[in-house]
C-alpha cells in the first residue's frame, strides 16, 4: 500500500512512519504546505498526523479532505481527526481539562473495525486541549466508537472510504493496541478495495 503521511509540524510523525512502515506500507511524509493537491492521487490511502493549533492552520489537510474524501481512504489523528471532524460541520471546543502527555482511560464501541480485537477499556496517550462535538453532517456520516468516561470524542469512524479519526495518538507508548488499530485500519482499506 502507498500511503501519504501529511505531517502537520509533530513530533510523532516520524514514530507513525515507523509503525506503517513496519506494517508493510510504503510510506512518503510530506509537509503539510509542501505538496500540490494532485500528488495525492499516486497514493492508496492518507494519513493526516497530530499537530499543534486548528484545522484552518494545518495547510492543505483541508482542501485535501475536501478533494478526496470520497475516493481515498483518510485517517486523521489527533489534529487530522479535528480536522475531519471540522470539515464535516462538527464543532471543535477548548476542554476545561488540557490533555498534554497524560494517559486515561477510554472505552470503545461493540462491532467497530477499527478498534477491533482491543479491550473493551483501555490506556491512551492523549496530546490535545481542544475536543470534538459530534453534529451536522458529521453526526449522520459518522460512528463515535470510542469516548473517555466524561464523554469526550476519542475515535470515529465511517466504512465506506475507510475514513476514521483518532483523538488520541496510536503511536504514543502510553497507547495500548496502538499498533493493531493502525492495522485494522490497513485491513479495511484492503477489504474495500475487495
Amino acid at each position: 500500500m502507498k500511503l501519504l503521511l501529511i505531517d502537520n509540524y509533530d513530533s510523532f510523525t516520524y514514530n507513525l512512519e515507523h509503525y506503517f512502515s513496519a506494517l508493510g506500507a510504503d510510506v512518503m511524509v510530506k509537509r503539510n504546505r509542501d505538496f500540490k493537491l494532485e500528488e495525492v492521487e499516486e497514493f492508496d490511502a492518507v494519513v493526516l498526523s497530530p499537530g499543534p493549533g486548528l484545522p484552518q492552520d494545518a495547510g492543505l489537510c483541508m482542501e485535501l479532505i475536501d478533494q478526496y474524501h470520497r475516493s481515498k481512504p483518510i485517517l486523521g489523528i489527533c489534529l487530522g481527526a479535528q480536522a475531519i471532524a471540522e470539515y464535516f460541520g462538527a464543532e471543535l471546543y477548548n476542554q476545561q481539562e488540557v490533555a498534554h502527555g497524560i494517559s486515561r482511560i477510554v472505552h470503545r464501541e461493540e462491532n467497530t473495525w477499527l478498534l477491533k480485537g482491543l479491550d473493551e477499556s483501555f490506556n491512551v496517550g492523549l496530546y490535545h486541549s481542544w475536543a470534538i462535538r459530534p453534529q451536522g453532517e458529521f453526526a449522520d456520516r459518522f460512528k463515535v466508537v470510542a469516548k473517555r468516561s466524561n464523554s469526550i470524542v476519542m475515535a470515529f469512524e465511517a466504512e465506506e472510504t475507510a475514513l476514521a479519526g483518532i483523538q488520541f495518538h496510536p503511536e504514543s507508548i502510553m497507547t495500548e493496541g496502538g499498533r493493531e488499530m493502525l492495522m485494522n485500519w490497513m485491513n479495511t482499506i484492503e477489504r474495500l478495495k475487495g
